[in-house]
Protein backbone atom coordinates (compact mmCIF):
# COMPACT_ATOMS: atom_id res chain seq x y z
CA UNK A 1 0.00 0.00 0.00
CA UNK A 2 1.47 3.62 -0.67
CA UNK A 3 0.01 6.70 0.36
CA UNK A 4 1.11 10.20 -0.34
CA UNK A 5 0.70 14.03 1.17
CA UNK A 6 2.49 17.27 0.95
CA UNK A 7 4.10 17.67 4.26
CA UNK A 8 7.25 19.73 5.32
CA UNK A 9 7.84 21.42 1.76
CA UNK A 10 7.64 18.12 0.10
CA UNK A 11 5.29 15.27 -0.53
CA UNK A 12 5.65 12.17 2.00
CA UNK A 13 5.45 9.08 0.68
CA UNK A 14 4.49 5.91 2.81
CA UNK A 15 4.74 2.52 1.82
CA UNK A 16 3.92 -0.93 3.81
CA UNK A 17 5.29 -3.64 2.08
CA UNK A 18 4.26 -6.30 4.50
CA UNK A 19 1.96 -7.94 1.51
CA UNK A 20 3.80 -10.06 -0.51
CA UNK A 21 2.90 -10.06 -4.83
CA UNK A 22 1.13 -13.28 -4.52
CA UNK A 23 -1.01 -12.67 -1.48
CA UNK A 24 -3.85 -10.43 -1.77
CA UNK A 25 -4.58 -7.29 0.47
CA UNK A 26 -8.35 -7.69 2.06
CA UNK A 27 -10.53 -5.06 2.76
CA UNK A 28 -10.00 -5.63 7.14
CA UNK A 29 -6.21 -5.46 6.28
CA UNK A 30 -6.11 -2.70 3.89
CA UNK A 31 -8.62 -0.56 6.58
CA UNK A 32 -5.74 -1.47 8.97
CA UNK A 33 -2.50 -0.11 6.93
CA UNK A 34 -4.30 2.87 6.14
CA UNK A 35 -5.34 3.64 9.74
CA UNK A 36 -1.61 2.94 10.86
CA UNK A 37 -0.45 5.67 7.83
CA UNK A 38 -3.23 8.20 8.91
CA UNK A 39 -1.22 8.12 12.33
CA UNK A 40 2.20 8.28 10.18
CA UNK A 41 0.63 11.22 8.89
CA UNK A 42 -0.65 12.11 11.63
CA UNK A 43 2.64 12.61 13.40
CA UNK A 44 4.39 14.17 10.67
CA UNK A 45 1.86 16.85 10.74
CA UNK A 46 2.39 17.90 14.41
CA UNK A 47 6.64 17.90 14.55
CA UNK A 48 5.82 20.31 11.43
CA UNK A 49 3.42 22.74 13.18
CA UNK A 50 6.28 22.28 16.56
CA UNK A 51 9.50 22.60 14.21
CA UNK A 52 7.89 25.08 11.43
CA UNK A 53 9.85 28.82 11.25
CA UNK A 54 6.89 29.59 9.36
CA UNK A 55 4.08 28.78 11.69
CA UNK A 56 4.24 32.09 14.74
CA UNK A 57 2.62 29.10 17.13
CA UNK A 58 5.80 26.63 16.56
CA UNK A 59 8.24 26.46 19.37
CA UNK A 60 11.01 27.43 16.92
CA UNK A 61 9.27 30.62 16.77
CA UNK A 62 8.52 31.23 20.18
CA UNK A 63 12.17 30.79 20.77
CA UNK A 64 13.09 32.99 18.15
CA UNK A 65 11.11 36.07 19.39
CA UNK A 66 12.28 36.02 22.63
CA UNK A 67 15.83 35.63 21.43
CA UNK A 68 15.10 38.54 19.59
CA UNK A 69 13.92 40.66 22.66
CA UNK A 70 17.36 39.71 24.35
CA UNK A 71 15.15 37.82 27.10
CA UNK A 72 17.69 35.37 28.32
CA UNK A 73 15.67 33.03 30.40
CA UNK A 74 14.13 29.57 31.08
CA UNK A 75 11.31 28.54 27.70
CA UNK A 76 9.25 25.31 28.34
CA UNK A 77 8.97 23.18 24.91
CA UNK A 78 7.49 20.46 23.28
CA UNK A 79 9.24 17.08 24.59
CA UNK A 80 9.63 16.43 20.59
CA UNK A 81 11.17 19.77 20.10
CA UNK A 82 13.66 19.06 23.34
CA UNK A 83 14.94 15.93 21.83
CA UNK A 84 15.48 17.35 17.85
CA UNK A 85 17.29 20.32 19.71
CA UNK A 86 19.50 17.59 21.84
CA UNK A 87 20.27 15.77 18.81
CA UNK A 88 21.47 18.93 16.92
CA UNK A 89 23.47 20.18 19.73
CA UNK A 90 25.43 16.61 19.80
CA UNK A 91 25.82 17.26 16.06
CA UNK A 92 27.04 20.70 16.92
CA UNK A 93 29.70 19.11 18.82
CA UNK A 94 30.71 16.34 17.69
CA UNK A 95 31.24 18.14 13.56
CA UNK A 96 32.79 21.01 15.21
CA UNK A 97 30.34 23.58 14.67
CA UNK A 98 29.76 22.66 10.91
CA UNK A 99 26.26 21.93 11.42
CA UNK A 100 24.02 24.73 13.33
CA UNK A 101 21.11 25.13 13.37
CA UNK A 102 20.94 28.98 14.06
CA UNK A 103 21.71 29.81 10.98
CA UNK A 104 17.70 31.42 10.55
CA UNK A 105 19.15 35.08 10.29
CA UNK A 106 21.47 34.52 7.28
CA UNK A 107 18.52 32.73 5.40
CA UNK A 108 15.87 35.64 6.44
CA UNK A 109 18.30 38.19 5.66
CA UNK A 110 18.61 36.96 2.18
CA UNK A 111 14.93 36.17 1.61
CA UNK A 112 14.76 32.17 1.76
CA UNK A 113 12.88 32.70 5.21
CA UNK A 114 9.88 35.20 5.78
CA UNK A 115 10.41 38.02 7.96
CA UNK A 116 11.97 41.01 8.89
CA UNK A 117 14.77 42.56 11.42
CA UNK A 118 15.83 45.86 12.01
CA UNK A 119 19.27 47.13 11.64
CA UNK A 120 20.25 46.47 15.33
CA UNK A 121 18.68 43.24 15.94
CA UNK A 122 20.62 41.81 12.69
CA UNK A 123 23.73 42.97 13.98
CA UNK A 124 22.65 41.15 17.18
CA UNK A 125 22.21 37.92 15.45
CA UNK A 126 25.44 37.81 14.28
CA UNK A 127 26.43 35.70 16.50
CA UNK A 128 23.83 33.39 16.71
CA UNK A 129 24.48 29.75 16.98
CA UNK A 130 23.14 26.59 18.98
CA UNK A 131 25.52 27.38 22.08
CA UNK A 132 23.09 30.10 23.05
CA UNK A 133 20.95 27.13 23.88
CA UNK A 134 20.94 25.39 27.18
CA UNK A 135 19.07 21.72 28.04
CA UNK A 136 17.77 22.41 31.63
CA UNK A 137 15.76 19.74 32.00
CA UNK A 138 13.06 17.47 30.10
CA UNK A 139 10.71 20.42 29.51
CA UNK A 140 13.07 23.67 29.44
CA UNK A 141 15.58 24.68 27.57
CA UNK A 142 17.61 28.30 28.22
CA UNK A 143 18.50 31.08 26.08
CA UNK A 144 22.25 32.37 27.24
CA UNK A 145 22.92 34.29 24.31
CA UNK A 146 21.29 35.51 20.85
CA UNK A 147 19.77 32.32 18.33
CA UNK A 148 17.49 32.23 15.35
CA UNK A 149 16.62 28.90 14.82
CA UNK A 150 15.57 26.97 11.79
CA UNK A 151 15.54 23.46 12.37
CA UNK A 152 14.83 22.50 8.76
CA UNK A 153 18.14 20.87 8.17
CA UNK A 154 16.98 17.98 10.88
CA UNK A 155 13.42 18.18 11.43
CA UNK A 156 12.65 16.13 8.34
CA UNK A 157 14.40 13.78 9.24
CA UNK A 158 12.97 13.72 12.89
CA UNK A 159 9.50 12.80 11.27
CA UNK A 160 10.19 10.31 9.20
CA UNK A 161 11.75 8.68 12.26
CA UNK A 162 9.08 9.11 14.01
CA UNK A 163 6.94 7.73 11.58
CA UNK A 164 9.22 4.25 11.24
CA UNK A 165 8.78 3.87 14.69
CA UNK A 166 4.46 4.28 14.81
CA UNK A 167 5.19 2.05 11.33
CA UNK A 168 7.31 -0.41 13.99
CA UNK A 169 4.92 -0.33 17.04
CA UNK A 170 1.79 -1.80 14.64
CA UNK A 171 3.61 -4.97 13.77
CA UNK A 172 4.88 -3.74 10.07
CA UNK A 173 7.87 -5.26 9.25
CA UNK A 174 8.80 -3.68 5.74
CA UNK A 175 8.44 -0.41 4.83
CA UNK A 176 9.57 2.70 3.46
CA UNK A 177 9.28 6.71 4.41
CA UNK A 178 10.16 8.63 1.24
CA UNK A 179 10.10 12.57 2.09
CA UNK A 180 12.07 14.31 -0.54
CA UNK A 181 15.73 14.13 -0.44
CA UNK A 182 15.49 11.90 3.09
CA UNK A 183 14.41 8.33 2.95
CA UNK A 184 14.23 5.61 5.60
CA UNK A 185 13.42 1.95 4.95
CA UNK A 186 11.96 -0.54 7.81
CA UNK A 187 13.35 -4.29 7.74
CA UNK A 188 15.64 -6.60 5.70
CA UNK A 189 15.33 -5.91 2.63
CA UNK A 190 17.61 -4.14 0.36
CA UNK A 191 15.84 -1.20 -1.16
CA UNK A 192 18.05 0.46 -4.55
CA UNK A 193 17.83 4.22 -3.80
CA UNK A 194 18.44 6.51 -7.36
CA UNK A 195 18.91 10.15 -7.87
CA UNK A 196 16.22 11.56 -10.35
CA UNK A 197 17.59 14.64 -12.70
CA UNK A 198 14.98 17.39 -12.13
CA UNK A 199 15.43 19.19 -15.21
CA UNK A 200 15.12 15.36 -17.45
CA UNK A 201 13.01 13.16 -15.00
CA UNK A 202 14.13 10.07 -17.01
CA UNK A 203 17.27 10.25 -16.35
CA UNK A 204 18.08 8.34 -12.63
CA UNK A 205 21.70 8.09 -11.29
CA UNK A 206 22.01 4.69 -8.84
CA UNK A 207 23.22 5.73 -5.45
CA UNK A 208 23.44 2.13 -3.49
CA UNK A 209 20.87 0.46 -1.81
CA UNK A 210 19.77 0.84 1.87
CA UNK A 211 18.40 -1.78 4.48
CA UNK A 212 16.57 -0.93 7.52
CA UNK A 213 18.68 2.10 7.54
CA UNK A 214 18.18 5.97 6.43
CA UNK A 215 19.74 7.95 3.56
CA UNK A 216 19.33 11.64 3.39
CA UNK A 217 20.51 14.17 0.04
CA UNK A 218 21.24 17.84 0.37
CA UNK A 219 22.12 19.64 -3.05
CA UNK A 220 22.73 23.25 -3.58
CA UNK A 221 21.18 23.07 -6.79
CA UNK A 222 18.27 24.53 -5.57
CA UNK A 223 19.04 27.99 -5.83
CA UNK A 224 16.57 29.98 -4.43
CA UNK A 225 17.52 33.27 -5.45
CA UNK A 226 20.55 35.25 -7.06
CA UNK A 227 21.88 38.94 -5.34
CA UNK A 228 24.14 40.51 -7.40
CA UNK A 229 26.37 37.27 -9.71
CA UNK A 230 26.11 35.36 -6.43
CA UNK A 231 23.61 32.09 -6.42
CA UNK A 232 22.65 32.02 -3.03
CA UNK A 233 21.36 28.58 -1.46
CA UNK A 234 19.33 27.29 1.51
CA UNK A 235 22.71 25.74 2.74
CA UNK A 236 24.96 28.27 4.68
CA UNK A 237 28.71 27.57 6.33
CA UNK A 238 27.55 28.46 9.89
CA UNK A 239 31.50 29.41 10.40
CA UNK A 240 31.62 31.78 8.07
CA UNK A 241 28.06 32.93 7.20
CA UNK A 242 27.93 32.11 3.53
CA UNK A 243 25.72 30.80 1.64
CA UNK A 244 27.11 27.21 0.28
CA UNK A 245 26.62 27.68 -3.83
CA UNK A 246 29.39 24.88 -5.12
CA UNK A 247 26.40 23.11 -7.38
CA UNK A 248 27.19 19.16 -5.80
CA UNK A 249 25.11 16.94 -3.73
CA UNK A 250 25.69 15.52 -0.23
CA UNK A 251 25.08 12.10 0.18
CA UNK A 252 24.75 10.52 3.71
CA UNK A 253 23.94 7.21 4.92
CA UNK A 254 23.25 6.24 8.79
CA UNK A 255 20.94 4.36 10.80
CA UNK A 256 18.37 6.97 11.31
CA UNK A 257 17.13 9.83 9.81
CA UNK A 258 17.45 12.51 11.84
CA UNK A 259 21.31 11.90 11.87
CA UNK A 260 21.71 11.41 8.14
CA UNK A 261 19.73 14.87 7.31
CA UNK A 262 21.97 16.88 9.62
CA UNK A 263 25.30 15.18 8.62
CA UNK A 264 24.44 16.29 4.72
CA UNK A 265 24.97 19.77 5.99
CA UNK A 266 28.19 19.08 8.11
CA UNK A 267 29.68 17.84 4.64
CA UNK A 268 28.76 20.73 2.58
CA UNK A 269 30.48 22.73 4.89
CA UNK A 270 33.57 20.56 5.44
CA UNK A 271 33.54 18.07 2.20
CA UNK A 272 35.24 15.60 3.54
CA UNK A 273 34.04 11.91 3.64
CA UNK A 274 36.45 10.74 5.75
CA UNK A 275 35.98 13.09 8.85
CA UNK A 276 35.69 11.59 12.08
CA UNK A 277 31.71 11.56 13.25
CA UNK A 278 30.84 9.67 10.13
CA UNK A 279 32.34 6.78 12.13
CA UNK A 280 31.35 8.07 15.22
CA UNK A 281 27.80 8.05 14.47
CA UNK A 282 28.03 5.07 12.18
CA UNK A 283 27.03 7.01 9.10
CA UNK A 284 28.95 7.28 5.43
CA UNK A 285 29.41 10.10 2.98
CA UNK A 286 29.66 10.81 -0.43
CA UNK A 287 29.85 13.47 -2.85
CA UNK A 288 28.39 13.87 -6.41
CA UNK A 289 30.20 16.76 -8.22
CA UNK A 290 28.08 17.28 -10.93
CA UNK A 291 25.32 20.88 -11.68
CA UNK A 292 22.39 18.92 -11.89
CA UNK A 293 19.34 19.10 -9.44
CA UNK A 294 18.26 15.72 -7.82
CA UNK A 295 15.46 13.75 -6.02
CA UNK A 296 15.51 10.61 -4.48
CA UNK A 297 13.80 7.91 -5.86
Amino acid sequence: MIRCQPLMGTFVVVKIKDIGQEEELTKDREKFYQYIISIVFSEMKQVQSLMSFHDIDSDVSRINQISLAKKYMNIEVHPWTLEVLQIAKDLFIQTGGSFDCGIGNHLMAWGLLPGQMSEEEYLYMQRSCLASILIENQAQIRLIGPVMLDLGGIAKGYAIDRGIQVLSRFGIERALINAGGDIRSLGPEQEPISLRDVRDQSTYSPLGKIQDEALAVSSTSFCKKNIGNRHISHLVNPISGQSIDDLWTYVVKAPSCVIADGLTKALAVDKDIHAKYFGLLKASAQIIRSNTSNSLM
